[in-house]
Protein backbone atom coordinates (compact mmCIF):
# COMPACT_ATOMS: atom_id res chain seq x y z
CA UNK A 1 0.00 0.00 0.00
CA UNK A 2 1.24 3.32 -1.04
CA UNK A 3 1.45 6.13 1.59
CA UNK A 4 0.80 9.70 0.81
CA UNK A 5 3.43 12.21 2.15
CA UNK A 6 1.46 14.77 4.49
CA UNK A 7 2.90 18.38 4.17
CA UNK A 8 2.93 21.06 7.05
CA UNK A 9 3.47 24.55 6.42
CA UNK A 10 5.51 26.29 8.53
CA UNK A 11 5.32 29.69 9.58
CA UNK A 12 6.02 32.09 7.25
CA UNK A 13 9.45 33.69 7.21
CA UNK A 14 11.23 36.90 6.03
CA UNK A 15 14.27 34.64 4.11
CA UNK A 16 15.52 31.46 3.68
CA UNK A 17 18.94 30.56 2.66
CA UNK A 18 19.49 26.74 1.22
CA UNK A 19 22.71 25.33 1.65
CA UNK A 20 25.11 25.76 4.73
CA UNK A 21 28.54 26.05 3.61
CA UNK A 22 30.99 29.11 3.59
CA UNK A 23 28.55 30.94 0.88
CA UNK A 24 25.69 31.02 3.10
CA UNK A 25 27.29 31.74 6.01
CA UNK A 26 29.26 33.86 4.28
CA UNK A 27 25.31 35.99 3.61
CA UNK A 28 23.78 35.18 6.77
CA UNK A 29 26.69 36.94 7.77
CA UNK A 30 25.77 39.50 5.77
CA UNK A 31 22.38 39.83 6.53
CA UNK A 32 22.60 40.11 10.22
CA UNK A 33 25.22 42.50 10.06
CA UNK A 34 22.38 44.77 8.33
CA UNK A 35 19.42 43.82 10.60
CA UNK A 36 20.34 41.52 13.91
CA UNK A 37 16.29 41.22 13.87
CA UNK A 38 16.21 38.68 10.98
CA UNK A 39 17.66 36.41 12.78
CA UNK A 40 14.33 35.51 14.22
CA UNK A 41 12.92 35.10 10.65
CA UNK A 42 15.74 33.48 9.28
CA UNK A 43 15.82 29.69 8.17
CA UNK A 44 18.57 27.88 7.06
CA UNK A 45 18.14 24.88 5.02
CA UNK A 46 20.57 21.64 4.36
CA UNK A 47 20.47 17.92 4.55
CA UNK A 48 24.12 17.58 6.36
CA UNK A 49 23.98 18.06 10.35
CA UNK A 50 25.93 21.83 11.47
CA UNK A 51 27.42 24.16 9.23
CA UNK A 52 30.27 23.66 6.77
CA UNK A 53 29.17 19.61 6.55
CA UNK A 54 30.10 19.21 2.78
CA UNK A 55 32.99 21.61 3.07
CA UNK A 56 34.39 20.18 5.89
CA UNK A 57 34.03 16.47 4.27
CA UNK A 58 36.01 17.11 0.74
CA UNK A 59 38.99 18.79 3.13
CA UNK A 60 39.12 15.22 5.24
CA UNK A 61 39.25 13.29 2.23
CA UNK A 62 41.73 14.86 0.62
CA UNK A 63 43.90 15.62 3.76
CA UNK A 64 44.09 19.13 2.80
CA UNK A 65 46.10 20.81 5.77
CA UNK A 66 45.51 24.86 4.75
CA UNK A 67 43.14 26.29 2.07
CA UNK A 68 44.60 28.02 -0.56
CA UNK A 69 43.03 31.45 0.01
CA UNK A 70 44.47 34.18 2.32
CA UNK A 71 43.69 34.88 5.70
CA UNK A 72 41.50 37.68 4.38
CA UNK A 73 39.05 35.84 2.84
CA UNK A 74 36.27 34.43 5.18
CA UNK A 75 32.64 34.63 5.38
CA UNK A 76 32.80 37.63 7.93
CA UNK A 77 31.73 41.24 7.01
CA UNK A 78 34.92 42.05 8.79
CA UNK A 79 38.01 41.45 6.61
CA UNK A 80 40.42 41.49 9.44
CA UNK A 81 38.36 38.72 11.55
CA UNK A 82 40.19 35.56 11.08
CA UNK A 83 43.20 37.51 11.05
CA UNK A 84 42.43 38.35 14.71
CA UNK A 85 40.91 35.02 15.39
CA UNK A 86 44.81 33.72 14.46
CA UNK A 87 46.18 36.43 17.04
CA UNK A 88 44.29 34.89 19.61
CA UNK A 89 44.91 31.08 18.86
CA UNK A 90 48.34 31.24 17.59
CA UNK A 91 47.51 28.33 15.13
CA UNK A 92 49.33 28.23 12.54
CA UNK A 93 49.38 30.46 8.77
CA UNK A 94 50.87 28.72 5.67
CA UNK A 95 53.04 30.51 2.65
CA UNK A 96 53.69 34.03 1.91
CA UNK A 97 50.50 34.82 1.68
CA UNK A 98 49.05 33.76 5.00
CA UNK A 99 46.90 30.86 3.94
CA UNK A 100 45.27 29.91 7.10
CA UNK A 101 45.08 26.14 8.19
CA UNK A 102 42.01 24.01 7.79
CA UNK A 103 41.31 23.82 11.39
CA UNK A 104 41.65 27.65 11.88
CA UNK A 105 39.72 28.53 8.99
CA UNK A 106 37.11 25.61 10.81
CA UNK A 107 37.10 26.89 14.32
CA UNK A 108 36.78 30.51 13.10
CA UNK A 109 33.58 29.38 10.93
CA UNK A 110 32.10 28.03 14.26
CA UNK A 111 32.57 30.81 16.58
CA UNK A 112 30.98 32.96 14.09
CA UNK A 113 27.90 30.88 13.71
CA UNK A 114 28.08 30.72 17.61
CA UNK A 115 28.31 34.80 18.04
CA UNK A 116 25.12 35.05 15.47
CA UNK A 117 23.19 32.41 16.86
CA UNK A 118 22.69 30.72 13.52
CA UNK A 119 22.71 27.04 14.61
CA UNK A 120 19.22 27.80 16.22
CA UNK A 121 18.04 28.77 12.55
CA UNK A 122 19.24 25.42 10.45
CA UNK A 123 17.50 22.85 9.42
CA UNK A 124 17.95 19.42 8.57
CA UNK A 125 15.78 18.74 5.48
CA UNK A 126 16.58 19.08 1.61
CA UNK A 127 14.87 21.60 -0.58
CA UNK A 128 13.16 19.55 -3.32
CA UNK A 129 11.62 22.68 -5.20
CA UNK A 130 11.49 26.28 -5.49
CA UNK A 131 7.83 27.22 -6.19
CA UNK A 132 7.04 30.84 -6.50
CA UNK A 133 3.48 32.43 -7.68
CA UNK A 134 4.20 35.65 -8.58
CA UNK A 135 6.49 38.55 -7.40
CA UNK A 136 6.16 38.21 -3.63
CA UNK A 137 5.27 34.90 -2.04
CA UNK A 138 8.05 31.67 -2.38
CA UNK A 139 7.15 28.16 -0.85
CA UNK A 140 9.96 26.07 -0.66
CA UNK A 141 8.56 21.80 -0.63
CA UNK A 142 11.20 19.85 1.16
CA UNK A 143 12.36 15.90 1.33
CA UNK A 144 10.50 16.19 4.89
CA UNK A 145 7.15 16.94 3.87
CA UNK A 146 7.15 20.09 4.96
CA UNK A 147 7.10 23.01 3.61
CA UNK A 148 8.75 26.39 4.34
CA UNK A 149 6.63 29.99 2.98
CA UNK A 150 9.51 32.42 2.81
CA UNK A 151 9.52 36.34 1.62
CA UNK A 152 13.22 35.76 -0.02
CA UNK A 153 15.19 32.83 -0.82
CA UNK A 154 19.16 32.91 -1.00
CA UNK A 155 20.22 29.74 -3.18
CA UNK A 156 23.74 29.23 -1.98
CA UNK A 157 24.45 25.58 -2.97
CA UNK A 158 27.24 24.45 -5.29
CA UNK A 159 25.28 22.28 -6.66
CA UNK A 160 26.72 20.81 -10.50
CA UNK A 161 28.31 17.37 -11.43
CA UNK A 162 31.72 15.37 -11.55
CA UNK A 163 33.05 16.32 -15.17
CA UNK A 164 33.77 13.01 -16.33
CA UNK A 165 35.36 12.32 -19.64
CA UNK A 166 33.49 10.18 -22.53
CA UNK A 167 36.49 7.77 -22.64
CA UNK A 168 35.99 6.94 -18.91
CA UNK A 169 32.27 5.98 -19.24
CA UNK A 170 31.32 2.57 -18.37
CA UNK A 171 34.92 1.76 -16.07
CA UNK A 172 33.05 2.95 -12.68
CA UNK A 173 34.87 -0.26 -10.94
CA UNK A 174 38.19 0.99 -11.16
CA UNK A 175 38.04 4.60 -12.68
CA UNK A 176 36.39 7.12 -10.13
CA UNK A 177 36.19 10.88 -10.01
CA UNK A 178 37.78 12.61 -7.14
CA UNK A 179 34.43 13.35 -5.51
CA UNK A 180 34.13 9.48 -5.09
CA UNK A 181 37.74 9.21 -3.28
CA UNK A 182 38.36 9.07 0.27
CA UNK A 183 41.97 9.07 1.23
CA UNK A 184 41.62 8.25 4.54
CA UNK A 185 39.60 4.98 3.61
CA UNK A 186 41.94 3.61 0.81
CA UNK A 187 44.16 1.10 1.15
CA UNK A 188 46.73 2.04 -1.32
CA UNK A 189 49.93 0.09 -0.38
CA UNK A 190 52.24 -1.10 -3.64
CA UNK A 191 49.04 0.08 -5.93
CA UNK A 192 49.74 1.90 -9.00
CA UNK A 193 47.48 5.07 -9.49
CA UNK A 194 46.69 7.07 -13.02
CA UNK A 195 45.48 10.73 -11.62
CA UNK A 196 44.35 12.18 -14.62
CA UNK A 197 44.25 16.47 -14.20
CA UNK A 198 46.08 19.98 -14.26
CA UNK A 199 44.48 21.37 -10.72
CA UNK A 200 45.47 21.37 -7.17
CA UNK A 201 42.64 18.60 -6.85
CA UNK A 202 45.33 16.50 -8.65
CA UNK A 203 48.13 17.43 -6.55
CA UNK A 204 46.75 16.27 -3.28
CA UNK A 205 44.92 13.22 -4.98
CA UNK A 206 48.68 12.28 -6.39
CA UNK A 207 50.33 13.27 -2.84
CA UNK A 208 48.00 11.43 -0.67
CA UNK A 209 48.07 8.35 -2.91
CA UNK A 210 52.14 8.34 -2.64
CA UNK A 211 51.75 9.38 1.64
CA UNK A 212 50.22 5.80 1.64
CA UNK A 213 52.28 3.75 -0.47
CA UNK A 214 51.21 4.06 -3.74
CA UNK A 215 52.88 4.89 -6.86
CA UNK A 216 51.46 7.30 -8.83
CA UNK A 217 51.59 8.69 -12.79
CA UNK A 218 50.30 11.92 -12.90
CA UNK A 219 49.17 12.96 -16.43
CA UNK A 220 47.91 16.35 -17.78
CA UNK A 221 47.11 17.67 -21.06
CA UNK A 222 49.57 20.61 -20.81
CA UNK A 223 51.92 21.58 -19.36
CA UNK A 224 51.39 22.36 -15.69
CA UNK A 225 49.74 25.70 -15.13
CA UNK A 226 51.91 27.29 -11.89
CA UNK A 227 49.88 30.02 -9.85
CA UNK A 228 49.09 30.95 -6.10
CA UNK A 229 45.59 30.91 -6.57
CA UNK A 230 43.17 29.22 -9.16
CA UNK A 231 42.07 33.30 -10.23
CA UNK A 232 44.68 35.76 -10.91
CA UNK A 233 44.30 38.66 -8.09
CA UNK A 234 43.66 41.22 -11.00
CA UNK A 235 40.18 39.30 -11.13
CA UNK A 236 39.07 40.76 -7.45
CA UNK A 237 39.55 44.41 -8.33
CA UNK A 238 38.84 46.74 -10.88
CA UNK A 239 41.92 45.69 -13.03
CA UNK A 240 39.93 43.23 -14.72
CA UNK A 241 36.54 43.18 -13.12
CA UNK A 242 36.02 46.53 -15.07
CA UNK A 243 36.43 44.81 -18.35
CA UNK A 244 34.03 42.57 -16.94
CA UNK A 245 31.64 44.76 -16.19
CA UNK A 246 31.26 46.63 -19.10
CA UNK A 247 31.01 43.32 -22.01
CA UNK A 248 27.29 43.53 -21.81
CA UNK A 249 27.23 39.62 -24.28
CA UNK A 250 26.37 36.93 -21.65
CA UNK A 251 28.39 34.28 -23.96
CA UNK A 252 31.17 36.47 -23.97
CA UNK A 253 31.07 37.30 -19.93
CA UNK A 254 30.96 33.21 -19.72
CA UNK A 255 34.21 32.94 -22.37
CA UNK A 256 36.12 35.16 -20.12
CA UNK A 257 35.09 32.98 -16.73
CA UNK A 258 36.51 30.24 -18.83
CA UNK A 259 39.89 31.51 -19.63
CA UNK A 260 40.22 33.38 -16.84
CA UNK A 261 39.84 29.61 -14.69
CA UNK A 262 42.48 27.86 -17.11
CA UNK A 263 41.41 24.22 -16.31
CA UNK A 264 43.17 23.87 -13.31
CA UNK A 265 46.64 25.39 -11.67
CA UNK A 266 48.74 24.33 -8.66
CA UNK A 267 50.26 26.60 -6.63
CA UNK A 268 54.37 26.47 -6.25
CA UNK A 269 54.67 24.91 -2.89
CA UNK A 270 52.62 21.75 -4.67
CA UNK A 271 54.60 21.72 -7.53
CA UNK A 272 57.61 21.65 -4.96
CA UNK A 273 55.82 18.27 -3.19
CA UNK A 274 55.42 16.86 -6.21
CA UNK A 275 58.83 17.61 -7.71
CA UNK A 276 60.00 16.32 -4.28
CA UNK A 277 58.38 13.04 -5.50
CA UNK A 278 58.99 12.73 -8.89
CA UNK A 279 62.36 13.22 -8.08
CA UNK A 280 62.01 9.92 -5.34
CA UNK A 281 60.66 7.77 -7.90
CA UNK A 282 57.84 7.31 -6.57
CA UNK A 283 55.82 9.94 -8.87
CA UNK A 284 55.71 9.94 -12.85
CA UNK A 285 54.54 13.89 -14.26
CA UNK A 286 53.45 13.46 -17.10
CA UNK A 287 52.69 16.83 -19.25
CA UNK A 288 51.04 16.87 -22.32
CA UNK A 289 49.51 13.51 -22.37
CA UNK A 290 45.42 13.06 -23.03
CA UNK A 291 43.65 9.34 -22.17
CA UNK A 292 42.32 8.63 -24.60
CA UNK A 293 40.63 5.17 -24.22
CA UNK A 294 40.74 2.55 -21.55
CA UNK A 295 39.98 -1.11 -20.84
CA UNK A 296 41.41 -3.97 -19.10
CA UNK A 297 44.89 -4.85 -19.38
CA UNK A 298 45.55 -7.48 -22.19
CA UNK A 299 48.01 -9.83 -19.58
CA UNK A 300 45.12 -11.22 -17.66
CA UNK A 301 45.56 -9.43 -14.56
CA UNK A 302 42.30 -7.56 -14.09
CA UNK A 303 44.18 -4.71 -14.15
CA UNK A 304 43.31 -1.47 -16.16
CA UNK A 305 45.05 -0.39 -19.52
CA UNK A 306 44.94 3.62 -20.07
CA UNK A 307 45.49 4.25 -23.59
CA UNK A 308 47.33 7.41 -23.77
CA UNK A 309 48.29 10.33 -26.47
CA UNK A 310 51.64 11.98 -26.08
CA UNK A 311 51.67 15.45 -27.75
CA UNK A 312 55.39 15.25 -28.42
CA UNK A 313 55.50 11.95 -29.80
CA UNK A 314 54.00 9.55 -32.12
CA UNK A 315 51.04 7.32 -32.05
CA UNK A 316 49.93 5.83 -28.36
CA UNK A 317 51.36 4.01 -25.92
CA UNK A 318 50.03 2.20 -22.80
CA UNK A 319 49.62 2.84 -18.93
CA UNK A 320 48.71 -0.36 -16.87
CA UNK A 321 47.71 0.51 -13.29
CA UNK A 322 45.06 -0.34 -10.45
CA UNK A 323 42.88 2.70 -10.96
CA UNK A 324 42.15 6.15 -12.80
CA UNK A 325 41.23 9.04 -10.26
CA UNK A 326 39.87 11.54 -12.48
CA UNK A 327 40.76 15.43 -11.19
CA UNK A 328 38.98 16.64 -13.84
CA UNK A 329 36.78 18.96 -12.07
CA UNK A 330 32.48 20.03 -11.84
CA UNK A 331 30.56 20.84 -14.52
CA UNK A 332 27.59 22.98 -13.41
CA UNK A 333 24.69 23.53 -15.58
CA UNK A 334 21.35 23.95 -14.34
CA UNK A 335 19.58 20.76 -15.67
CA UNK A 336 21.66 19.41 -12.63
CA UNK A 337 20.00 21.84 -10.20
CA UNK A 338 16.47 20.16 -9.84
CA UNK A 339 15.50 22.36 -6.87
CA UNK A 340 15.26 25.31 -9.76
CA UNK A 341 13.40 22.61 -12.23
CA UNK A 342 10.03 25.06 -11.21
CA UNK A 343 11.50 28.18 -10.95
CA UNK A 344 12.75 28.01 -14.28
CA UNK A 345 9.40 27.19 -16.14
CA UNK A 346 7.31 29.93 -14.51
CA UNK A 347 10.32 32.31 -14.30
CA UNK A 348 12.38 31.41 -16.93
CA UNK A 349 15.28 33.57 -17.37
CA UNK A 350 17.86 33.80 -20.51
CA UNK A 351 20.71 30.27 -19.28
CA UNK A 352 24.66 30.32 -21.30
CA UNK A 353 25.76 26.74 -21.08
CA UNK A 354 23.54 26.13 -17.96
CA UNK A 355 25.01 29.19 -16.07
CA UNK A 356 21.77 31.68 -15.26
CA UNK A 357 21.94 35.21 -16.39
CA UNK A 358 20.81 37.35 -13.17
CA UNK A 359 20.48 40.88 -12.99
CA UNK A 360 23.30 42.90 -11.06
CA UNK A 361 21.82 41.64 -7.60
CA UNK A 362 21.46 38.91 -8.44
CA UNK A 363 18.57 38.38 -8.34
CA UNK A 364 16.61 35.81 -10.47
CA UNK A 365 14.45 37.61 -12.57
CA UNK A 366 11.43 39.34 -10.89
CA UNK A 367 11.37 36.44 -8.45
CA UNK A 368 12.42 37.45 -4.62
CA UNK A 369 15.11 35.08 -5.14
CA UNK A 370 18.86 35.27 -5.03
CA UNK A 371 21.34 33.13 -6.21
CA UNK A 372 25.13 32.93 -4.99
CA UNK A 373 28.02 30.63 -5.71
CA UNK A 374 29.38 29.30 -9.28
CA UNK A 375 25.69 30.27 -10.33
CA UNK A 376 26.61 34.37 -10.33
CA UNK A 377 29.75 33.67 -12.19
CA UNK A 378 27.82 36.17 -15.68
CA UNK A 379 27.79 39.01 -12.80
CA UNK A 380 30.21 38.21 -10.14
CA UNK A 381 32.94 36.82 -12.69
CA UNK A 382 35.68 33.92 -12.23
CA UNK A 383 36.15 34.05 -7.89
CA UNK A 384 32.77 33.64 -8.15
CA UNK A 385 32.84 30.27 -6.63
CA UNK A 386 35.34 31.44 -4.17
CA UNK A 387 35.59 32.38 -0.99
CA UNK A 388 35.90 36.00 -2.22
CA UNK A 389 33.62 35.45 -4.53
CA UNK A 390 30.94 34.82 -1.65
CA UNK A 391 31.74 38.07 0.00
CA UNK A 392 31.30 39.68 -3.81
CA UNK A 393 27.75 37.70 -4.38
CA UNK A 394 26.60 38.93 -0.61
CA UNK A 395 27.22 42.89 -1.20
CA UNK A 396 25.22 42.81 -4.15
CA UNK A 397 22.27 40.79 -2.79
CA UNK A 398 21.77 42.34 0.21
CA UNK A 399 20.74 45.82 -0.30
CA UNK A 400 18.20 44.04 -3.13
CA UNK A 401 17.20 41.70 -0.39
CA UNK A 402 16.24 44.22 2.16
CA UNK A 403 14.50 46.11 -0.50
CA UNK A 404 12.21 43.69 -1.58
CA UNK A 405 11.42 43.12 2.35
CA UNK A 406 10.69 46.36 3.15
CA UNK A 407 8.19 46.84 0.10
CA UNK A 408 10.73 48.63 -2.13
CA UNK A 409 11.08 47.44 -6.09
CA UNK A 410 14.31 47.09 -6.53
Amino acid sequence: MQTTRSTTTTRRIDVAVIGAGPHALTHCAHLLKRRPSLRTSLCVVDPRPGWLGAWQHSFQRFDIKHLRSPVVHHPSPNPSALGVHHLATRDRLYGHYNLPSTDLFEAFCGDLVDTLGLESCRRNTSVESINCAGDRAVSLRCSDGTRIDASCVVVAVGGGGPNVPAWADGHSNVCRHASQVNLGSEDLTGRTILVVGGGLTAAHLALGAIARGAHVTWAVRRKVRISEFDTDPGWLGPKELDRFSREADPAARRAMVLSARGGGSVPDWARDALAVQRDAGRLRWCEHTEVVSMGQAPDGSGRTLARVQVADAPGLSDEIVDNIWLATGWRHHLDQLHLLDALRRTHPVTEVDGIPVLGSHLRWGDAPVWLTGPWAQLTVGPAAGNLIGARFAAERVVDSLFDVLDGNTR
